[in-house]
């Protein structure tokens, strides 16, 4: 029989609502319970995207068990390096790495190597490796 994995994103799309704020502390409390409901694959934020996210990120990471706990990178190094610093201390880390696919996003990269190219040569080369990294194509 197959198993339907739960990908939990409302800590990190539950902002993308116009006024929406989600404190550190909020986004912990929220995880706790969505653990309770045994949700497998929880994306915990976006923790290149400011200091607060970070450490909301890493809060969950260390306090929250059971599920995954996925944090959210561009295929630039830098956010994959907040990224895993955000959940390396979770039992089941995971980053997940989205490629901008429109045309306007990939037009800085016609003379050069795919962003996905890149951001594969580069998680190879972590001590993360691939085992814990999910790619998705937006």
């Amino acid at each position: 029989m197959k198993q339907i994995y739960i990908f939990d994103t409302t800590l990190r799309d539950g902002e993308q609502s116009p006024g929406a704020n989600i404190a550190p502390n909020e986004k912990l409390m929220i995880a706790k319970q969505l653990e309770k409901l045994n949700v497998d694959i929880i994306e915990a934020g976006f923790p290149i995207a400011s200091k607060g996210s970070f450490e909301a990120v890493e809060s969950i990471s260390k306090e929250v068990k059971a599920p995954v706990i996925c944090a959210l990178a561009r295929t630039a190094k830098e956010d994959i390096d907040a990224a895993w610093n955000a959940v390396k201390k979770a039992e089941k880390p995971r980053i997940h790495v989205f490629v901008a696919t429109s045309q306007i996003h990939l037009e800085p990269w016609s003379n050069t190597q795919s962003p996905i190219v890149i951001t594969l040569n580069f998680l190879q080369k972590t001590p993360l490796g691939q085992k814990w990294v999910s790619c998705a194509m937006l």
